[in-house]
């Protein structure tokens, strides 16, 4: 099933679809409105998509499009998710560390340096990439912006960690009050705060502003500061909200202009964004098309192609073939490289069988209840280093529900990039301790 022929059984059938969704949203709002703190928090987010989602199977099943097998293994594997999320949520597996450790960058002078080199790093790269490569709002496709086996896809796992990471110590250089001690550190936090909302408008993601929020809530969350943050956004939350939609309608409306859309299309485009969260569904389940899959390769290979492409333990070629983009590209023909997002339900039944999809399942919400109820734990009294790059791991953990993948792809990210990082920083601040010491 195509996208056209979706929308017009979407269409005939508007009530069916109404009904789910309202009805699934209540259902969701019962069972994560003690551990989602709103708007703000990355996972309401995800639990949108996830809803929306969801809402597809149940309308397309209900519809008499889907099987009842699949739609069993769907439900399955889904409750398996959730019994993992909720798994360690009031598990205490790590040690919370003693505020009274000194970590590093535990300092004010440390954590300057920390972000001074993180956003020096984010800033140059950045203009580097848009120097070689232009800029991304005007592809066609963000997914090749990086493409090309030159290596230049280096540079895209530097600008996704140090967007977050810098993000991170700048806001706890604003929560120390650090940067309006010195008009030249005031002047170079103003141009990083210019460069990083340019970036982030020209990156061609419709949600690329909400990293923003997403980071100031893991700060806030990680230092045991919730309640204040939540105070700001009952203050703030109408003008950030309509400042971000304007921002979305922008970025689409560009993206549309260069096919004829307008802003009606854009908007449209927009509502549409959040029910193709499921788009996977509609590929694959009908007709049973998901068993009609070729590339069976290992699925841990799968998970793990990221980092094995990037040890050349394969070649990209090898691991090239995503479930996402091949039901995509059944029904839509493409030159470009795009596709659905390949959700755990699906990851799982194709890789790990009927069964294995369900433990598989259960398995990925065990991971985002360790990203998201353990790991903030642990990387209290962390100082700065540690701390930015857990929240880096704790955004990204919203993807496993999603494109399981993706988040592998940024574990391997945090894995290339924090330890040049580390080094850099503690040749920085040892050159500065020793010249302290005999100055």
């Amino acid at each position: 099933m195509d996208n056209y022929e979706f929308l017009k059984i979407f269409s005939s059938n508007l009530h069916i679809y109404v009904l789910v969704l309202i009805s699934l949203s209540v259902l969701y709002y019962l069972l994560f409105r003690k551990v989602i703190y709103g708007i703000m928090d990355p996972y309401f987010l995800s639990l949108v998509y996830s809803t929306f989602a969801t809402s597809v199977v149940v309308f397309l099943y209900f519809t008499e499009h889907i099987s009842t097998y699949l739609f069993i293994n769907f439900c399955l594997s889904q409750t398996a998710f959730f019994i993992g999320f909720f798994a360690l949520r009031k598990v205490n597996l790590l040690n919370t560390p003693k505020e009274t450790s000194r970590p590093l960058g535990n300092t004010p002078f440390t954590k300057l340096i920390f972000f001074l080199i993180t956003s020096s790093m984010f800033i140059v790269f950045q203009f580097y990439t848009y120097w070689e490569r232009g800029i991304p709002l005007f592809y066609a496709s963000r997914l090749e912006y990086f493409e090309g086996g030159s290596g230049f896809g280096i540079f895209s796992r530097f600008l996704s960690v140090l967007t977050v990471v810098s993000l991170y110590a700048f806001m706890d250089l604003l929560s120390s009050r650090k940067a309006y001690k010195s008009f030249s550190l005031f002047f170079y936090a103003c141009f990083y705060v210019l460069v990083l909302f340019a970036s982030l408008l020209l990156s061609g993601s419709k949600s690329s502003f909400l990293i923003i929020m997403f980071v100031a809530f893991s700060y806030f969350y990680f230092n045991g500061r919730i309640n204040e943050l939540m105070a700001v956004w009952k203050k703030w939350r109408t003008i950030i909200l309509s400042s971000c939609f304007i921002l979305v309608l922008f970025i689409i409306t560009i993206q549309g202009g260069q096919e004829g859309g307008n802003i009606l299309t854009s908007i449209t485009m927009l509502g549409y964004r959040f029910m193709s969260s499921g788009d996977i569904f509609w590929y694959s389940y009908p007709n049973d098309l998901v068993f009609t899959y070729p590339y069976h390769i290992n699925g841990f290979q799968m998970l793990f192609n990221d980092l094995l492409g990037f040890l050349r333990v394969y070649s990209w070629e090898q691991l090239r073939f995503h479930p996402g983009e091949y039901f995509y590209k059944l029904h839509h023909y493409s030159e470009i490289t795009q596709g659905a997002n390949a959700r755990h339900n699906l990851f799982g039944l194709l890789y790990f069988g009927y069964g294995g999809s369900v433990i598989f399942s259960f398995c990925l919400g065990l991971l985002v209840s360790f990203v998201r109820f353990q790991l903030p734990r642990y990387s209290r009294y962390k100082g700065i280093i540690l701390p930015s790059f857990a929240a880096f791991l704790f955004i990204k953990g919203l993807s496993l529900e999603g494109d399981p993948t993706l988040f592998f792809t940024s574990l391997n990210n945090v894995l290339v990039v924090f330890f040049p990082v580390l080094i850099i920083y503690l040749l920085v601040e040892s050159f500065f301790r020793v010249k302290n010491v005999y100055a």
